[in-house]
Order: structure tokens, then sequence, then C-alpha cells
């Protein structure tokens, strides 16, 4: 207060009781919540969701100071959830005790970035708290799409080749063709996804493709290159060059073949007419 004459007079001082705050700190100096030094960020978030409790990442992640922090609460950091479904969340936590799952947290600065959330229902000194973990998980999102786009690309290319692709499993069924091959053979991609490529290949070839793919299998070979003939589903054979590869794991397990094939029949044919051609010339 201050008095007519403009002299202070008295103050008005105001007290905030900490001490379960100062308790809750000390114990989390000898228990498995003192990450300070995490990687994580982590969040101590009461019934109302007004922050309760924050460690050093979270400052760090989001750019406030500690007390400033304090003075939140969830729809501060992630301003796209709505605060009328709380009251459900905290349900939902507390029936389920933990609840992992992806949000986008917003810094002081305004910049956004995606988070795994694993959140957990804890009783303490007499009071209820979602104790949540936020891990930033950029990176693998960054993966995620350039993973995404890259099999976009990859089954564009398969879908539009020119030539025919195909992937084939290690015991030879197709798990994947284009329409290409299909004209090549005569067959529906349905059709094909029920077989093998052995069932479709000339008898006369199919030993020595068998024994490239073995070699492939067992790490001999790389890669392999030949020349074969398909049988076409109305019955005449079909000349092709086919060069095969072989996808692997992580754990070094075979995956698929990745095949692609060109059709060399009229090569084939005009090769034979210039060799009768030869021979009647002598």
């Amino acid at each position: 207060p201050i008095h007519e004459s403009g002299k202070i007079t008295g103050a008005v001082v105001i007290f905030r009781d900490i001490s379960v705050r100062r308790e809750l700190e000390k114990q989390l100096r000898f228990t498995r919540f003192s990450v300070d030094h995490a990687q994580e960020s982590m969040f101590w978030i009461a019934s109302n969701s007004h922050f309760f409790y924050v460690n050093e990442q979270a400052c760090r992640n989001f750019g406030y100071s500690k007390e400033e922090l304090l003075t939140k609460g969830v729809v501060d950091i992630d301003p796209d959830f709505p605060i009328s479904v709380w009251p459900h969340h905290w349900q939902e936590l507390k029936r389920e005790r933990n609840l992992i799952f992806e949000s986008v947290h917003q810094r002081r600065d305004g910049s956004r970035f995606p988070v795994e959330i694993s959140a957990n229902f804890l009783e303490f000194e007499g009071e209820e708290y979602n104790v949540a973990f936020a891990r930033d998980i950029t990176e693998r999102k960054q993966a995620e799409t350039t993973l995404r786009l890259s099999e976009e690309r990859f089954r564009s290319a398969f879908k539009h080749a020119a030539h025919g692709m195909s992937l084939v499993s290690p015991n030879g069924h197709w798990l994947r063709v284009n329409q290409a091959l299909c004209d090549i053979v005569g067959y529906t991609e349905q059709e094909l996804l029920v077989t093998d490529f052995q069932t479709i290949t000339h008898p006369d070839d199919l030993n020595t493709d068998m024994e490239h793919v073995r070699q492939m299998l067992a790490g001999e070979i790389p890669t392999y290159q030949m020349e074969k003939r398909y049988i076409h589903k109305d019955g005449h054979n079909v000349w092709v060059l086919l060069s095969v590869s072989l996808v692997w794991d992580q754990e070094e397990k075979p995956l698929y073949f990745v095949s692609q094939i060109q059709d060399i029949s009229a090569q084939k044919q005009a090769k034979e007419e210039l060799r009768m051609y030869q021979l009647n010339l002598k």
C-alpha cells in the first residue's frame, strides 16, 4: 500500500507452497525418474493439464527456463491438442496406465517438431499425475518420408518400365509383376501371382536357371544374366534376356529376386533366318 503522501507503507507478499515439488525433486535424485541428463523431455502433468515438474532436457528442447515451463501446460507446447478432450484423455490414461502415441510439439520460437510420447499414470503424495516422456522423432520421420518417396518412385518405375519386371520369392513364386511382363508371356497379373517362374520356363532352360538361383542364394554370385525361353500362355516359346539380382535383409537373409525380362524373340528369329539364308548359299 502507498500512503497519500507517496510513501510506501507496506507490501503484499504472495507465498506459494512448493514443499511437495521440493520433495519430488529430492526423491527424483534417487529414482529412475532422475532424467535431467536424458535425451527425452519429461513432464509431470497434473490432472488440470498444467505442468507440475519438468526436466532440464524439456527446457532445452522447448527453449524455456524451468520456471517458465512450470507456468504452462499441455496446450502451450501442443497447440493442436483440444483442451476439451483432456478429461477423456486423463480417464483413458487412468484406465490403461500407459499410452504411447505421436504428436507435434511447438518450441518457444514457434517451430514445430514431431514427437513420440509415452504417457504413464502415477500417484504421488496423494495426487495423480501423467508422467510423460517426449522423444523427438524428426530424424525418424525424415527417414520414413525418404523411404516412402523412394518406394513410390520404385513402384512407378516398376509399373511403367518398358521391359518386363518382377519380384520373385527365393522359392520362385511371383510376388509382383508389371504389365510388360504380362504382355510378354500372355498371362494376367492375377494368373502369374498364383504360380512360379518354373511353371512357365521351358524345360530345356530350367536346370540352368535353377543353378544360377542356387549360386545366388549361396552367395557365390551377386547377379546373373541368361537367355531363356518362357512358354507363352497360348503355347509358343518366347525368348527373353533375363537379368537377376537378389535383395537381402539386414540379417543377410534373402528377401526376393529382382528380375528384368527383355523380349528378344524378334532378334532370335532374325538370327535364325540369317543363319538359314547363309546355309542356303553354300
